[in-house]
């Protein structure tokens, strides 16, 4: 198996240092046999000098000496005992006059014979390749042996042994007793494992792995592709992208390939470079080949042994999802397994996948095959595309109907708490009534909003809207029949006051993820006179904030218009706002604050100031509102915006703002006029 051969008089000395067990011959036939086990310990009284029976050193040269066994002085294994030369076997304590300790280079004639397989220059450490000598005795284990662990010309075979102490081996015997690719793969880990920072150059042959899962380069994650041979077996991350490489490797191929270069990435091992690649098979079962950890308990605790694996779970998102990377988003979740909520266990995502499933506390999600990912100790199962969680993998309380305004005469905006399915509007006139009596002639919808034409409303008539059940969120769920109802008054002309009010705040800029480089504010001109800003002031600060940050404004706001003040910038460059009407310093929360329109310039104070305050919007976790609470929280790639282009105002900032993706105006935008004086 080795490719060696060896004399019969010293087969016993070396064939325990390659973990195989063999009868070679003897000249003498011993009166009986002990085999004895990995970690014995020999006391001298059995294995004296000479005895052909005990199975030892000695005139029986078939004595069995397993690695591990603890040599007693005296015991047929050292000098002093008449064994010349005799150094023990692989792995044992050495004795005195031994003369080799565990892992030393072993010249030639020191402990090996000729026709042992060593030569001066061969490692003798386990794992190590033994190199080409130039003339090699019989038996001589050169580069491209076969079976002989870490040469990197030859596999691993099903079944093969690993000299005592290699760390791949579980028990000393090939990792698993068998499926050679997985050992590979381990090694690959072991090895990304000893890399401190930086990648390290390796020679690491993989044979007969399989392709599990090809991942698409999002935000910063790099594009790759992963590695698996069985199911609760080590898998590895090849951080190459299938398109660089030649063949293309796809889902379901059988390869082999050498692994040239190793990263450990926050605690993931990587494969950072691969050469010599070859597709053994394709279309291979990749389901067979999936954990489901739903119930597992061991998760976070031996994350070392699930990551990079194809896992199926299903879990329960417990908060609202914020920003994890670039165009990745995050959200704790529980499972049977892990039923208590940790920040170590999270579900992450694409940015555009959470948004299109519209994915809040409480949904439940199932994933039926993706690699788990990790960032340092947090395991982050995860999807990369559309069809990794489809919209049947996940479910939400029902959509909820939660106001309905008047925009005009001919218009009422209704906001819902879910993102509403376009396709499941298709009669407008039969699935929003009225009461009393008012046709609906269209519906257009936009996410969490949908907008109703109407006949021509009857000023200050109260009004009773209900949604037919027909009307579904993204998942499918119709809306709930105990909350499909709302009450408005009929649209009647009323005076803008406030005149200006803030319409959009932005506090996610120079985040991970986020579209702009800056946070802003952004105001708008309800009225249909200028209005003169040059003594008023724009105050900031946090959710729980009772010290205020105070932008001065200028200059004169035309009827329609808006105003956009630049504030911070965060860490991460990416979009430039268009020109700002106003520069300021203001550093806000990205996911909750507190906002101010002031109309005079003096510094605010206290958490919750009324005095001067023009406008006031609490947007996310925040105490200090207008109406019964702050807005939806906004996130790295959204911001508040308020309905209507920025017209609508009850006084009520859950009623009065959305949050969807920042789209800011400057005073050159074009005008928006509200239907108010």
């Amino acid at each position: 198996m080795f490719g060696m051969r060896v004399s019969a008089g010293f087969c016993w000395a070396l064939l325990p240092v390659l973990g195989v067990v063999s009868a070679c011959g003897s000249d003498e036939t011993p009166t009986h046999k002990i085999r004895r086990n990995k970690g014995d310990t020999q006391v001298a009284d059995s294995l004296s000098v000479g005895d052909g029976g005990d199975d030892q050193l000695g005139s029986d040269g078939g004595d069995d000496v397993l690695a591990g066994d603890v040599d007693s002085s005296g015991d047929g294994l050292g000098l002093p005992d008449g064994a010349t030369g005799d150094t023990g076997s692989l792995g044992d304590a050495p004795s005195p006059g031994d003369g080799t300790q565990h892992g030393d280079v072993m010249p030639y004639g020191d402990g090996a014979t000729f026709g042992d397989g060593l030569l001066s220059g061969d490692s003798f450490v386990p794992g190590d390749p033994l190199t080409t000598d130039s003339n090699p005795p019989y038996g001589d284990f050169a580069s491209g042996d076969d079976n002989w662990p870490g040469d990197p010309n030859d596999p691993w075979d099903p079944g093969d042994p690993f000299p005592p102490g290699d760390p791949f081996a579980s028990g000393d015997t090939y990792f698993g007793d068998g499926g050679a690719a997985s050992a590979q793969l381990q090694n690959v880990r072991e090895m990304a494992a000893l890399v401190g920072s930086g990648t390290l150059a390796v020679n690491l042959p993989v044979a007969h792995a399989y392709v599990t899962y090809v991942a698409p380069a999002i935000g910063d994650e790099p594009a790759g592709f992963f590695l698996q041979e069985r199911a609760a077996d080590p898998a590895v991350f090849v951080s190459v992208a299938v398109e660089s490489l030649s063949p293309v490797p796809q889902v379901g191929d059988e390869v082999s390939l050498t692994v040239t270069e190793v990263a450990m990435a926050d605690k993931l091992p990587k494969a950072m470079a691969v050469m010599n690649l070859d597709i053994l098979s394709v279309d291979n079962d990749i389901p067979s080949l999936v954990t489901n950890v739903t119930y597992a308990s061991d998760l976070l605790t031996a994350l070392s042994n699930y990551d990079s694996r194809m896992i199926a779970l299903t879990a329960t998102i417990t908060e609202e999802f914020a920003a994890a990377g670039r165009e990745h988003l995050s959200a704790r979740i529980v499972t049977p397994g892990i039923p208590a909520a940790t920040t170590f266990f999270r579900l992450r995502l694409p940015t555009t996948l959470v948004e299109g499933l519209d994915l809040r506390t409480g949904c439940q999600v199932t994933l039926h095959g993706t690699p788990l990912w990790r960032y340092s100790d947090t395991a982050q199962p995860s999807a990369w595309r559309d069809l990794d969680l489809p919209a049947t993998a996940a479910s939400c309380a029902p959509p909820a109907l939660l106001s309905a305004t008047p925009l005009g005469p001919t218009e009422v905006l209704l906001t819902f708490d879910r993102r509403i399915e376009p396709t499941s509007v298709i009669d407008p006139s039969t699935q929003f009534s009225l009461t009393p009596a008012l046709a609906v002639l269209a519906a257009d919808v936009a996410g969490r909003l949908v907008t109703l034409t109407t006949a021509t409303q009857v000023p200050s008539q109260a009004y009773d809207l209900e949604v037919d059940a027909s009307v579904q969120d993204v998942l499918g769920a119709g809306i709930s029949p105990t909350a499909n109802s709302a009450s408005f008054t009929g649209f009647a002309t009323a005076p803008c006051l406030p005149a200006v009010v803030i319409s959009q705040i932005y506090a996610g800029g120079g985040n991970g993820g986020a579209p702009y480089t800056n946070d802003f504010v952004e105001l708008h001109n309800r009225s249909t006179l200028a209005v003169d800003l040059s003594a008023w002031s724009v105050q900031t600060t946090s959710a729980a904030g009772t010290s205020w940050t105070k932008t001065d404004l200028s200059g004169l706001l035309q009827p329609g218009a808006y105003y956009l003040i630049q504030m911070a910038a965060g860490s991460t460059p990416s979009g430039t706002l268009p020109t700002p009407d106003l520069v300021g310093t203001s550093a806000m929360g990205a996911t909750a604050g507190k906002v101010a329109l002031v109309y005079d310039q003096v510094q605010l104070s206290g958490a919750c100031p009324t005095m001067s305050v023009m406008d006031l919007v609490g947007y996310g976790a925040t105490a200090c509102h207008e109406g019964t609470a702050g807005t939806v929280a906004p996130s790295n790639t959204t911001s508040v915006q308020r309905l209507n282009t920025g017209c609508m105002d009850s006084n009520s900032n859950p009623a009065d703002f959305a949050t969807i993706a920042p789209t800011p105006h400057n005073s050159s935008s074009p005008a928006n006029s509200c239907l108010c004086q």
